[in-house]
């Protein structure tokens, strides 16, 4: 299995919009605005990063579901849109030995299969297309947007920690060294090269409050 391809991926601003939403997130609003002030270094609106919501094949968890009424297969028919591109990827799930493991998070292989499951998207203004490499992927080109690093699930350590934390805040007590190292990011709110994303991980880890478990590096590139 390689370790390069594609994700189709919410914009950031519909992202923030539905975050902002959310009733959990609103519970520790008070949190978030002390966040802002300690990374008023930060435009948290240009995050260009994994941690937001990955365009994927739900609700239709197997090939044949694909077949069914969405109300046959969840409560709220309401929380899912496009479904006519959800189930093309669960057919290029199937068709991928790879993906057949529920270990394995999706992502696409082939440019021709993201670009056509793309054109399906009706609200094609919400999402955007990403190139990831999490293998060879330690030099930087013209497209790259920076490095970023978390899980193929849309968690980022970078947007947990400074952009839009999910389940908690950082410890605002123990987070200088946190604070003077994301003066390194740019202003996709990711950082420039491999060492510094490498060197954030480990100080990350360290963190007793910080999300534990075995982090990818993330290059991301842009795609036209």
């Amino acid at each position: 299995m390689k370790d390069r391809g594609c994700i189709i991926i919410e914009r950031t601003d519909e992202y923030l919009r539905k975050y902002f939403q959310h009733p959990d997130i609103k519970k520790f609003d008070s949190q978030i605005q002390r966040l802002r002030i300690a990374f008023d270094f930060l435009n948290y609106e240009k995050y260009q990063g994994i941690g937001k919501t990955i365009f994927d094949s739900m609700p239709y968890f197997s090939l044949q579901d694909t077949d069914k009424e969405i109300n046959e297969l969840v409560d709220n028919p309401s929380d899912y849109d496009n479904l006519e591109a959800r189930r093309n990827i669960a057919h290029i799930e199937f068709a991928d030995s790879d993906f057949n493991d529920s270990e394995n998070e999706f992502y696409f292989k082939k440019p021709s299969d993201v670009k056509h499951t793309y054109e399906l998207i009706e609200n094609k203004n919400r999402y955007e297309i990403l190139s990831i490499d999490w293998g060879n992927n330690k030099i930087s080109n013209d497209s790259t947007l920076g490095f970023d690093i978390g899980w193929l699930t849309g968690y980022s350590i970078i947007c947990d920690t400074c952009i839009a934390p999910m389940w908690h805040p950082p410890d605002f007590d123990d987070m200088k060294d946190i604070l003077e190292f994301c003066k390194r990011l740019n202003t996709n709110c990711l950082f420039d090269n491999y060492k510094d994303a490498l060197d954030f991980k480990e100080l990350y880890d360290k963190k007793d409050w910080g999300e534990k478990g075995d982090f990818d590096i993330f290059r991301i590139d842009k795609i036209e």
